[in-house]
């Protein structure tokens, strides 16, 4: 049903669980992995945003978009696994039209060159920087769209 509503199609996979390599006597299993390839429509290959953190003209907003308000599931990601932690809890959706809605303002914003960057939420956002001497703003987004949490100053925590 998501998929579909996103428009994005998934035509295949692989997994690899089977992988192994010996050292010395012993053998050594890699960890499971399951890719899936999925495709999508892409209007315009030029209307395209990076990770890295960028303040365009020294003016900038960090939004956190939370798909699920209050709930961080973070069970089985890379994050806890840095922590050496499994967790018991993975990441899902209570409602699927949270994301979808989601996708759709950051798709508009991607193509109105108003966002210059994007991450999810996991291992690298630790390592966001800003430039020496610029501002930006973390707006936690609870509610509504990324649009109408930039104009909720109020939920602004300032960063420099």
């Amino acid at each position: 049903w998501l998929l579909r509503r996103l428009g994005v199609a998934i035509d295949g996979g692989k997994d690899s669980l089977s992988m192994a390599a010996r050292l010395g006597t012993q053998t050594v299993l890699a960890p499971g992995t399951l890719v899936v390839s999925a495709y999508a429509v892409c209007p315009d290959i030029t209307a395209t945003v990076t990770p890295d953190l960028k303040c365009p003209d020294g003016k900038g907003a960090l939004l956190w978009v939370q798909l699920n308000p209050g709930r961080h599931r973070l069970g089985g990601s890379a994050l806890a696994q840095v922590f050496s932690q499994l967790g018991d809890t993975c990441p899902d959706l209570e409602d699927p039209g949270v994301l979808e809605a989601a996708f759709r303002v950051t798709q508009s914003l991607i193509q109105e060159r108003v966002l210059s960057a994007g991450h999810d939420v996991s291992d690298e956002v630790k390592t966001w920087r800003l430039p020496v001497g610029q501002e930006s703003f973390l707006l936690p987004c609870e509610t509504g769209t990324p649009k109408e949490a930039e104009a909720d100053a109020a939920h602004c925590v300032h960063l420099t």
